[in-house]
């Protein structure tokens, strides 16, 4: 298949959420965050905390999780959340509450690792290190029931307030502010984490909010990934 043909495909598929009996959905990227997440546990399991340059390597990871976290936790509550304030709902107040809770407690692990690295006991590093490896443990099972109810509660509510038109012009207005580079940067980053219904639903998305950006990105995806979307559509009908 050709770009021109695999472009008409594409170009004809309509709006993801009128193909499915699902409702439009957003936290799809809860899938990255927690690998991401399940990524540092697994890392903080393993640093050898007797080694200074395992204990500064852990905390870049570390530095690079609370970036995410953090922006993730802003938009939400710039954008999704908002959408809840517009209907006068408190629903959210709780989840938005978890959000600085988290970034304290992130703040927390990232002075307990600083003080790791400045002890000179060995004895006191390997200690303090488990204590760490423990504290984070905690923090990403607080984590996981967090993405759980945003989307278990949070997620029905806004379903019920609003179609799923309405919906999509959320995130519409997202891709319309975006270049074909950051949509491919996007669709790169969440895809190693995304079934094909999440991948179909992505590049649908994108194409409906801006086709000629889409046509761009669409040329350059790899083609593994356009025939795992092309091969969802088809079931999907």
């Amino acid at each position: 298949m050709n770009w021109s043909q695999a472009w008409i495909i594409i170009a004809n598929l309509p709006p993801f959420f009128r193909k499915s009996k699902m409702r439009y959905r957003f936290y799809r990227v809860h899938k990255y965050v927690c690998f991401e997440l399940s990524e540092f546990e697994r890392a903080a399991a393993k640093t050898d905390f007797l080694d200074i340059n395992s204990c500064e390597a852990l905390k870049e990871k570390l530095i690079g999780l609370t970036h995410l976290l953090k922006h993730h936790g802003e938009y939400e509550d710039a954008y999704i959340h908002d959408l809840l304030r517009q209907k006068n709902c408190d629903i959210q107040f709780s989840i938005e509450k978890e959000h600085k809770e988290h970034e304290k407690a992130l703040d927390s692990l990232a002075q307990e690792l600083e003080h790791i690295i400045s002890v000179q006991h060995n004895a006191n590093k390997v200690h303090l290190g488990n204590e760490f490896y423990l504290s984070y443990r905690l923090f990403y099972s607080e984590m996981l029931k967090h993405l759980y109810e945003e989307e278990k509660i949070l997620l029905p509510k806004l379903q019920a307030l609003y179609s799923d038109e309405e919906l999509a012009k959320l995130q519409t207005k997202t891709y319309q502010k975006m270049t074909p580079d950051d949509m491919l940067g996007m669709l790169n980053v969440l895809f190693p984490h995304a079934n094909p219904e999440d991948m179909h639903f992505f590049t649908s998305e994108m194409k409906t909010a801006e086709p000629e950006k889409f046509k761009i990105v669409w040329e350059k995806l790899l083609e593994s990934d356009k025939k795992l979307i092309e091969q969802h559509s088809c079931r999907a009908d």
